[in-house]
């Protein structure tokens, strides 16, 4: 009869991708050769199995190891699980773990946690052993952002007009197959907003509950070549973590004319720079002037955008 091992008493891990039927668990059969020492001397692969285990129901399973390695996945993918198998089994039981669901805020939509994995924002900063054990998230603290100043060079913004009053329309005659036109008649472009967007980052994703939707407009100040705004931005999730900051961005909405009095909207990033604030353990910040260089382009912003 086949030997039954013993393993791990429970696995757990976290995914918002628990309902997709493609997003399985997979459980490799590794044997170890040891030498007289006791060290590792080789490792064979003896089979893998895949396990249903991050479907919404629950239950007990099992599953049968094929020969291959987990990568052979990569090659099959769409087709599912294919080769031979090598007369074992993998018997598993699937429970939902309510605790979990404190951290729906804390990952991105397409990540996977588990056991000793850093998560910015849970208490101590990882996920636990066992899950017994609790998973207690930190207090989320509000700050308010005030007395706004954004220091755009003047030669910047002539950058981008310039982007915008010439290249932008190059590129649409281009497409429409009007090569050549771009010069009938063409108007220049035109700053429609000046804008600041803020939000807090743990490493992975935005945890505030508005995500990145805290938006203020910005106007030109008291001082050439330094915007400013009256408004006030309030952000909340703000945690006593290195890995939290909050993320500032500066962009223009940028309305670029074509002929016939048609024209496009265009959003154009101009940079993005993060500030860690210092929190207590209640979440509180301390009030604290920031002055920062941001960061530009080329590249991407924390939020993907294309930096200018």
């Amino acid at each position: 009869p086949a030997k039954q091992l013993s393993g791990v008493e429970c696995m757990y891990y976290f995914s918002k991708l628990a309902g997709d039927r493609r997003f399985c668990g997979i459980v490799e059969l590794i044997l170890v050769e040891f030498d007289s020492y006791g060290s590792i001397r080789r490792q064979f692969g003896a089979g893998y199995a895949t396990v249903s285990a991050f479907e919404p129901q629950a239950g007990i399973g099992e599953s049968e190891f094929v020969q291959g390695t987990p990568m052979d996945l990569m090659i099959t993918t769409g087709q599912g699980v294919s080769g031979n198998f090598v007369g074992q089994k993998v018997y598993y039981e699937v429970s939902k773990c309510d605790s979990l669901m404190y951290m729906d805020r804390l990952i991105p939509e397409n990540a996977v946690v588990g056991v000793l994995d850093n998560v910015s924002g849970l208490e101590g900063g990882y996920m636990p052993l066992q899950p017994t054990q609790g998973f207690r998230t930190l207090q989320g603290g509000r700050t308010y952002v005030n007395q706004i100043q954004v220091k755009v060079s003047p030669q910047l913004e002539q950058e981008v007009m310039g982007f915008m009053g010439v290249k932008y329309q190059k590129t649409f005659y281009h497409q429409e197959g009007q090569e050549g036109l771009e010069d009938r008649n063409a108007k220049s472009a035109e700053i429609k907003e000046k804008r600041l967007i803020a939000a807090v980052h743990n490493g992975w994703t935005f945890v505030n509950s508005t995500k990145w939707q805290n938006m203020i407009m910005l106007a030109e100040g008291r001082t050439p070549g330094v915007l400013e705004s009256d408004g006030i931005l309030a952000l909340d999730g703000i945690v006593d973590s290195p890995e939290c900051a909050i993320i500032f961005q500066v962009e223009y909405l940028i309305r670029s004319f074509r002929d016939n009095g048609r024209y496009d909207d265009v959003r154009i990033v101009l940079g993005w720079v993060p500030f860690i604030p210092a929190v207590n353990r209640q979440g509180e910040l301390r009030d604290v002037g920031m002055s920062e260089f941001m960061v530009m382009g080329p590249g991407h912003s924390v939020n993907g955008d294309y930096l200018f």
